[in-house]
């Protein structure tokens, strides 16, 4: 009889250990943590996103939906025939490694529009021609943001 009570009182002790270990046991923390940002948090391009052709010198409309989201910087990539982030194809130009960051300062990410003037672009000045370019949008101090999911080219005027 005793050892009938030994098991039942064991069987329970492990039970009752593993559910409290179930309902307590909480995983580990990732390396970055979101705690003061919607886990839903999300941008998307809306324009160019792929496909377009503008005149050089042209005025470029940049859409994106957001939401979540307080402030963005917005940037155009130009890849080289690899697919790799480069320098424009004229050699005339020099990016920052391909880069040309348009906006200087955050801008309200529920705007949701930003326009490329036709004689200013940000820190690159006017934007070269090109046919393999993408635009970025993305927060401020976060890696949340979009890429255009294809290339646009600006030509000739």
């Amino acid at each position: 009889m005793v050892a009938i009570l030994i098991i039942v009182i064991v069987g329970v002790v492990i039970v009752g250990g593993v559910l409290a270990y179930q309902y307590y046991w909480q995983p580990e923390k990732s390396s970055v943590e979101n705690t003061n940002r919607n886990p839903q948090s999300i941008i998307t391009i809306l324009s160019p996103n792929g496909g377009e052709i503008f005149n050089q010198g042209q005025d470029i409309s940049i859409k994106w939906a957001s939401r979540g989201i307080d402030n963005v910087y917005i940037s155009a990539y130009y890849f080289d025939t690899n697919g790799n982030i480069g320098n424009p194809e004229l050699d005339e130009y020099t990016f920052n490694n391909g880069e040309c960051r348009l906006t200087y300062e955050p801008i309200s990410a529920a705007s949701g529009q930003y326009i490329i003037k036709k004689d200013f672009s940000g820190r690159c000045g006017k934007l070269p021609i090109g046919s393999r370019i993408k635009i970025e949008v993305s927060e401020q101090g976060t890696n949340i943001k979009d890429l255009s999911d294809n290339y646009f080219s600006i030509i000739g005027e």
